[in-house]
């Protein structure tokens, strides 16, 4: 089949890449090499293409890594809400009231962090 059709089912891989495992062995080639990396293309399926190699191996076992023993839904909620999220969250929330069109009527009020606190407790 010609590559050049439009329905073509056949693409083209560098030979190279496919079989890599990560991104640091191609950076810490040396320019010559590129030559090398160029001239490895080989005909791939898009029919029935092989499955992506997996990047790493998942090995720990899944779960909490703390003692929740204790916690109650505001612990949780902290874990996960942290004071340097709450901090961009009141300043996207601020952000975006300033974007806002305003009517004549209403004052522009803007949301602290004790506020977004209280909000999400």
């Amino acid at each position: 089949m010609d590559s050049s059709d439009s329905g073509s089912s056949v693409e083209y891989e560098n030979s190279f890449e496919s079989g890599s495992d990560s991104d640091a062995d191609i950076s810490s080639m040396d320019i010559r090499d590129t030559d090398e990396l160029n001239s490895n293309w080989q005909r791939i399926s898009t029919t029935a293409p092989k499955p992506a190699p997996s990047h790493f191996l998942f090995l720990s076992t899944p779960g909490c890594t703390f003692n929740a023993d204790n916690f109650v839904v505001l612990d949780y909620f902290q874990l996960f809400f942290d004071d340097d999220l709450i901090h961009t969250l009141v300043t996207e929330t601020n952000r975006y009231a300033e974007q806002q069109p305003k009517r004549s009527s209403d004052v522009l009020q803007l949301v602290s962090v004790q506020e977004m606190q209280i909000i999400h407790i």
